[in-house]
């Protein structure tokens, strides 16, 4: 019963994706989401697929969260006359993801307001990283390393780091 219900969520998702709640979208949502969800369930078994599902979820809402936080920041620092922006260059160590993991992580600063990913070095050992608002360097990269390294690494299904 869980294994349907997680499939029909990821099919309601799929639905959110495509911008409309049809019948056609929420089967085809389905179709797909019982593909893949049956591709996960053959490697992971079922207790680990649905706890990779609730940790992407998890990923989710932790980005939606920062996108919130970041949009205001930023919209207060333009509507306020004060600065308040210490823009920095960061290095991120990421030796420890895989092609997709470090995908998602690169997505995910770049989608939040103040910060972009600006490059992964050829050896794939670290990313670097602008950030606007960056008062301290070192709580900056365990705010990306550990905070958010950790959701992408449990999305992911790479073991966590421990702060």
């Amino acid at each position: 019963m869980i294994a349907f219900g997680s499939i029909w969520l990821m099919a309601l998702a799929w639905c959110f994706l495509q911008g409309s709640i049809t019948l056609g979208n929420l089967l085809l949502g389905g179709v797909i989401s019982t593909f893949v969800f049956s591709i996960s369930v053959s490697y992971n078994g079922l207790d680990g697929s649905l706890s990779q599902l609730k940790a992407v979820i998890r990923l989710v809402f932790f980005i939606i969260k920062d996108l919130v936080e970041s949009s205001f920041q930023v919209a207060w620092d333009i509507l306020t006359p004060t600065v308040y922006a210490r823009p920095r260059i960061v290095r991120i160590p990421i030796d420890d993801l895989d092609d997709i993991a470090i995908t998602v992580l690169a997505n995910a600063i770049s989608l939040t307001p103040g910060s972009l990913a600006l490059e992964v070095k050829e050896d794939r050992q670290s990313l670097y990283v602008h950030l606007m608002y960056a008062e301290d360097r070192d709580a900056a990269v365990k705010s990306i390393y550990i905070d958010l390294g950790n959701k992408v690494r449990a999305a992911c299904a790479i073991t966590e780091i421990k702060s």
